[in-house]
């Protein structure tokens, strides 16, 4: 293998900070990418092998790294741009590993399902997430209460929602604690947006009438979504 070159952003003092700090295999390869070319997209780290960037990204963030993220047009396609910051922090707490039988009894308590879809999965498919971000709250107690099950998709939108949100840099514990993401039960804002959601799977006998509504819904050039909010509109109308 030739000798990597180093983006020229990067001191000497920080390199060797950086590769010395304890990780995991996953994060170490995403550092070295990052540490070779400074500011790398999500379709620069997939194209580089990554199955999920933003995953590889928070794994060198965990490690006490300071990684800045801005969503970037490249070729009509929004995506994230990270760049590696020159930055040495200190005190850095790592974050404490999961155990299986921790996220097991996780999983078991939401009977396997996503709190945010609210669909059912294999334990292999779902992952064990801090309801208040890491980068914002910290590692705290190993108690099922501060912690929640979700599906890859859904925790791959959260991270995206969280590291774009006004709170990220401010960081606030208790307005995460308000948020979408913290409990999509209960909430009163997305991202800090005064914004609601509803997530709905239809099976069963219950497709046919969801099929009758997105067809209303089309012939009125409306989304699903805002045909479903215009019959809430009229059933909450006074009489």
């Amino acid at each position: 293998m030739g000798r990597v070159s180093y983006a020229s952003t990067y001191s000497a003092e920080f390199i060797d900070w950086a590769r010395s700090q304890p990780m995991s295999a996953r994060a170490r390869k995403a550092l070295e990418f990052m540490l070779e070319h400074g500011s790398v997209t999500t379709g620069d780290l997939k194209a580089a092998g990554y199955d999920h960037p933003p995953r590889a990204v928070r794994d060198v963030k965990d490690a006490g790294l300071m990684v800045e993220s801005k969503l970037v047009n490249v070729g009509g396609t929004r995506m994230s741009r990270y760049t590696l910051l020159d930055t040495m922090s200190e005190g850095f707490v790592q974050r404490r590993p999961i155990s299986n039988a921790f996220r097991n009894a996780l999983f078991d308590q939401h009977d396997h399902r996503c709190a945010v879809c609210g669909e059912k999965f294999i334990t292999r498919m779902l992952q064990a997430d801090h309801r208040v971000p890491f980068a914002i709250g910290g590692d705290p107690a190993p108690e099922l209460q501060h912690y929640m099950p979700l599906c890859g998709s859904d925790n791959r939108a959260k991270s995206m929602s969280c590291e774009n949100c006004p709170n990220w840099s401010v960081r606030d514990v208790d307005t995460c604690k308000t948020c979408y993401w913290h409990d999509p039960a209960h909430y009163s804002h997305v991202a800090t947006v005064d914004e609601r959601r509803l997530a709905i799977t239809a099976r069963g006998m219950d497709v046919a009438n969801f099929d009758q509504l997105a067809e209303e819904a089309a012939q009125q050039g409306l989304t699903f979504g805002e045909y479903l909010l215009e019959v809430i509109d009229g059933l909450t109308q006074p009489r």
